[in-house]
């Protein structure tokens, strides 16, 4: 593989996570935010090794990833990826 890119990806571009640590993702649609800080609700953590594919982008400064590691599809904020030029 070649070395990341700070682009950001479109869909179907694979992606790895930027930094040392693992990230949080996401649940989006109706009713998904935490009532409290307006944010959407955290559905689960991704580790720093595992690889993505992009989903779908929106507006609002978010990515939607299906992530290798553990299995789990969601959010995160744009800013925590790296895509991968292959």
């Amino acid at each position: 593989m070649s070395k990341p890119n700070d682009v950001r990806g479109l869909p179907g571009d694979i992606v790895l996570i930027r930094g040392v640590s693992e990230i949080d993702v996401y649940a989006a649609g109706p009713g998904s935010r935490d009532e409290v800080t307006k944010r959407p609700k955290k559905v689960g953590s991704v580790n720093k090794k595992a690889i993505g594919m992009i989903i779908a982008l929106d507006d609002t400064g978010m990515t939607y990833v299906l992530w290798s590691n553990p299995l789990i599809m969601g959010w995160v904020f744009d800013g925590q990826l790296q895509k991968i030029k292959v």
